[in-house]
C-alpha cells in the first residue's frame, strides 16, 4: 500500500500542469470612412495580450488605395466610392491572437 501511495503521490506531482491564458482584443469597433480622393488613417487599438502587436489581414481586401502596416495603421488615398468588408488578426508577443472583421467605408 505505501509503494502505491508513493506513485500516485509522485503521479500527481508530475501531472501538475501551468495553463496560460491567452487574452487580446480590438478596442476599436469600426474604421473610419475615408473619402475618395483625400488621404486618411486610422489607428487600430487593441487591449490587454503583451505588446508588440502585429496586425494582419485574414481575409478580404481593403478599398482600392488603402493598406494596413503591421502596426495597425490603416490608410492611403481612396480611389472609389464604395465598401469592402476586411477580417484583421493581431497577434501579441506570446501568440495570442483574435480576429476582427470590419466594414471600410468609402464617401
Amino acid at each position: 500500500m505505501k509503494k502505491i501511495a508513493v506513485i500516485t503521490l509522485l503521479l500527481l506531482t508530475v501531472g501538475t500542469f501551468a495553463y496560460a491564458v491567452c487574452l487580446v482584443d480590438f478596442i476599436s469597433e469600426f474604421i473610419a470612412p475615408f473619402t475618395a480622393g483625400v488621404p486618411g488613417s486610422f489607428q487600430l487599438d487593441v487591449c490587454c495580450g503583451t505588446a508588440p502587436y502585429t496586425f494582419t489581414v485574414h481575409s478580404g481586401p481593403f478599398p482600392a488605395g488603402v493598406s494596413m502596416s503591421s502596426s495597425g495603421l490603416v490608410s492611403g488615398t481612396a480611389t472609389t466610392p464604395g465598401y469592402t468588408t476586411v477580417c484583421i488578426t493581431v497577434t501579441d508577443s506570446l501568440g495570442c491572437h483574435t480576429t476582427r472583421c470590419y466594414e471600410v467605408y468609402v464617401f
